[in-house]
């Protein structure tokens, strides 16, 4: 896994077999998507690739909590904890021939084609995406398949995530096709959007150009063979060109995304902040002062402070040839001590000290627990959160956060506690994590205690994972205490909750073990088999056999970071773009 310091993505995508290009897996479960340009209320997207449907309105305070951070960063950190710890006690003669695995995998295929033509909505989303991670080209005709289905409620989903599919599968051959759904002005705005994402997975220069071209043109509108964008619609295929700019490799893009982080009448707050970002995904450490700038300007639009705070993040880390930016960390140490600052900012700012970490960094955000820099439980959680990122190893650190969960009385405020611990790992945590969550009937501490054990291990934390998970029929507590079991204990755990899986009748509880069996990354042959009759069981419900297609995409790619989570990773969740909420709600 790549360190937190470090942020990379190829735009290259090929599979390790048959020379096919392949999707990296992506997490499942529904995630809170903000909308409007300068921070409006939050809703949840309807029906989520592989989590269950809903079109809840979440209450204007859910995009300001720890817990919304986490479910777009949540991936690759799991995945970093995973990295090098094999799943041992599922051992299968002849799992690894040639043989067997090619008939496994036109076994899988055809369960997704089976998907792909459900009768129901939900499973149509997941396999569309499912077949793209499974990276044979002769899934291709399958999602085009689905692009061409009437508009409306059922479809609409399935539409945008058989294009995303086709994007991330990368085929040469599909980037004439995808840019003339991109100027088909007949076609919804999301599923024109999305089409950028084959600019990105084709990796070439005439395709950066085609981004390019698209963030500097006078005018917003579709594209064109030429690239100029002489129809008018909505800033959101602007934003979106400019935040996947920060992911090609090619060379040359700087003025076009400086232009619009400067900002003029011509580019809103959402294209200013998606470009500054950009720049730092780019490594562009000559505007590095119109970031700090810019983050400290009165009149700067809230979207535009939050994405420097991010920007600082990215640009002030260590690298191999630059060391971290103490005149970076010197400046988002005192925006977040300035309580005058807008709040979901000064958060950005803390998980940006994370993201820079070594010891002036870990000082920072020690300091601001010392002095009290955050008055509600939910901002202090932040701090705790990015501690445990970026601490491990420094004994203050460690000490401070187990006295503070000792000290604490809120289960929200211990719940993230007992994560950053885990993140941390602090040696001897384990038992006040164990106490605590065996003696609560708090929901928040039961569900992020049993993550944050999975995260430590030591004796005691199976049973009392396990009694989380058995005794209270909550979908967020059996979510993450599920996930806590696989942390914890790998291949033992896949046993358990494959019997689980098979002998259960609560559906919140088998869509939380299909969503957790997914983490071990490790197609063996009990875990598909599972996952495959619990998709073909009829009595299963509809989000239980989503999360069973989604688990068995994430399976075909072990890859450690999913290229999804990559794009929302680090990402504004406060600035509409269509396109950036879609893949967010397919993690």
């Amino acid at each position: 896994m790549r360190i937190l310091g470090c942020l990379l993505l190829s735009c290259s995508f090929v599979a390790a077999h048959g020379g096919s290009p392949r999707v990296p897996p992506a997490t499942v479960g529904p995630v809170v998507v903000p909308h409007g340009g300068n921070g409006g209320g939050p809703t949840t997207r309807k029906g989520g690739h592989g989590g269950p449907a809903t079109t809840t309105k979440a209450s204007a305070s859910t995009a300001h909590k720890w817990t919304t951070w986490w479910s777009y960063n949540a991936e690759w950190i799991l995945a970093r904890h995973m990295r090098g710890k094999p799943v041992t006690g599922l051992t299968v003669p002849g799992d690894t021939s040639d043989v067997r695995r090619a008939l496994r995998e036109q076994r899988l295929f055809e369960l997704m084609v089976r998907a792909f033509n459900d009768k129901r909505a939900q499973p149509r989303e997941t396999a569309a995406v499912a077949l793209g991670k499974f990276g044979m080209a002769r899934a291709d005709r399958y999602l085009w398949k689905r692009t061409k289905f009437p508009q409306g409620e059922g479809w609409y989903t399935v539409r945008e995530a058989s294009l995303y599919a086709i994007g991330v599968l990368g085929l040469p051959e599909n980037r004439s096709r995808m840019l003339a759904v991109a100027r088909d002005k007949e076609r919804a705005l999301r599923e024109r959007s999305i089409t950028l994402v084959q600019l990105l997975a084709d990796g070439t220069q005439k395709s950066a150009d085609q981004l390019w071209a698209l963030l500097k043109a006078k005018r917003v509108g579709s594209l064109t063979r030429s690239g100029a964008v002489p129809h008018r619609i909505a800033q959101e295929h602007r934003r979106f060109a400019a935040h996947l700019l920060g992911f090609v490799r090619h060379q040359g893009y700087e003025s076009a995304l400086r232009a619009a982080a400067q900002g003029s009448r011509r580019y809103g707050a959402g294209e200013q902040g998606l470009a500054i970002t950009a720049l730092a995904r780019r490594g562009s450490y000559d505007d590095l002062p119109m970031i700090r700038r810019k983050l400290n300007d009165r009149d700067s639009e809230p979207d535009v402070v939050r994405s420097c705070a991010i920007a600082l993040g990215l640009l002030g880390r260590a690298t191999r040839e630059r060391p971290a930016d103490d005149d970076t960390i010197a400046v988002l140490r005192r925006f977040v001590r300035d309580r005058n600052n807008e709040i979901v900012a000064r958060h950005f700012a803390v998980m940006a000290l994370a993201r820079i970490g070594g010891e002036k960094a870990v000082d920072a955000l020690l300091g601001f627990l010392r002095k009290k820099s955050f008055v509600s439980s939910n901002d202090r959680a932040f701090v705790y959160i990015a501690l445990g990122l970026c601490a491990r190893g420094h004994a203050g650190a460690r000490d401070t956060l187990l006295a503070l969960f000792d000290r604490r009385s809120t289960g929200t405020e211990r719940g993230a506690l007992a994560v950053a611990l885990g993140l941390i790992h602090h040696p001897s945590a384990s038992k006040s994590v164990i106490k605590a969550v065996n003696g609560t009937s708090d929901r928040d501490l039961l569900a992020w205690g049993s993550l944050g054990l999975g995260l430590l291990g030591g004796r005691g934390a199976s049973d009392a994972i396990d009694r989380v998970f058995t005794t209270y029929a909550i979908p967020k507590v059996r979510r993450q205490a599920a996930i806590g079991m696989v942390l914890l204990k790998r291949g033992a755990a896949a046993k358990r909750l494959i019997r689980e899986l098979k002998e259960s009748g609560n559906a919140h509880e088998k869509a939380a073990i299909a969503d957790a069996l997914r983490l071990l990354r490790n197609p063996k042959t009990e875990i598909v088999d599972a996952l495959i009759e619990a998709y073909e069981r009829d009595s299963n419900s509809n989000h239980v056999r989503s999360y069973a297609i989604a688990a068995l995409g994430a399976l075909a790619d072990p890859r450690d970071i999913p290229y999804s989570a990559e794009l929302v990773r680090d990402y504004n969740y406060f600035i509409k773009c269509w396109a950036l909420d879609l893949i967010a709600s397919l993690l």
